[in-house]
């Protein structure tokens, strides 16, 4: 009739077993409880960044530290950074040949004077 009583009295044999999951599990629930603290900075940080990419939508906003604010003025900068990178690539492909042909004329010489 009290079988379960009798199976108690025995050395339980699940005890250890039942012992890893309680503390598993409460090391799992601790785990999350410290996730659960990151959740609230990381929800405001990500609504400033979505006003911020709404701002630079709409040509509010824009580039951070240069004082240009709307999408034509930074068409304009990178326009002109096309200009001044052209010009200076302009530049040294001229300095790259000039120096390319004194290399030459240093070479021909050299050879001239191994000759004698």
């Amino acid at each position: 009739m009290f079988s379960g009583l009798r199976a108690c009295v025995r050395p339980c044999r699940y005890r250890p077993f039942l012992s890893a999951v309680f503390h598993e599990y409460d090391a799992l629930l601790e785990h999350y409880s410290h996730k659960l603290h990151y959740i609230a900075p990381l929800e405001a940080r990500l609504t400033t960044l979505q006003q911020e990419a709404g701002r630079v939508r709409e040509g509010i906003g824009g580039v951070v530290g240069c004082g240009y604010t709307s999408v034509p003025s930074i068409q304009l900068i990178h326009a002109r950074v096309c200009q001044i990178l052209n010009v200076a690539h302009k530049k040294y492909a001229a300095e790259k040949e000039n120096l390319e042909t004194i290399q030459d004329d240093l070479l021909a010489k050299a050879s001239s004077l191994q000759a004698r």
